[in-house]
């Protein structure tokens, strides 16, 4: 919830609704750490477990796509291959 990513969209999404306001991610984890969670959300055992889970997922996911193999193209430069989870776009 508080990652670096999840902060951005955030901050991307209130700059939107106020473009005249200028808001930091740093501005934006803090409220959300005080005012907005509950303590237990953050600084509980089963936050830990769920922090070290995402980081495992994440790391396990950089690491299929830095593995992905190169296939050679028509131009015979290899292309690295992508593994994609989303459907194909017309």
């Amino acid at each position: 919830m508080l990652s670096d990513t999840v902060l951005e969209v955030i901050r991307r999404e209130l700059r939107r609704v106020s473009p005249e306001v200028k808001i930091e991610t740093a501005q934006v984890k803090t409220v959300l750490s005080t005012e907005v969670l509950k303590r237990e959300v953050i600084d509980g055992e089963k936050f830990d477990e769920a922090r070290k889970k995402i980081a495992r997922a994440a790391n396990k996911a950089l690491r299929k796509t830095q593995a992905a193999p190169a296939l050679p193209t028509a131009g015979g430069q290899a292309q690295v291959a992508q593994a994609s989870t989303s459907t194909a776009m017309p």
